[in-house]
């Protein structure tokens, strides 16, 4: 799966990940850059509705790596390191 293929399935399945609080999705690293080996995983930044329990991020990974078919890194803003997170959040690319 290439990025493009990637954000087309994000895309179709949105209302999927939007029933766990999702208000949008981006991704940073590899996929981001589109340079991709199958056996990376993506590295996916969500923010989340603030009425939303953080042990929903689970549930949604499981849900996004069965509809992706690789390993999902999934994490939010505050989750970031803050060591790493204004490379994070530049190179992000926003999906929805």
């Amino acid at each position: 799966m290439n990025k493009q293929e990637f954000l087309k399935k994000i895309t179709k399945h949105q209302d999927v990940l939007q029933k766990y609080g999702i208000q949008s999705l981006s991704i940073f690293g590899p996929w981001a850059a589109n340079d991709v080996e199958e056996k990376n995983s993506i590295n996916v930044l969500v923010s989340l509705d603030s009425s939303r329990e953080s042990f929903e991020l689970e549930a949604a990974k499981k849900d996004l790596e069965k509809l992706l078919g690789v390993s999902v890194d999934l994490l939010t803003k505050h989750a970031l390191p803050v060591s790493l997170k204004e490379k994070i959040l530049h190179e992000a690319v926003l999906v929805f």
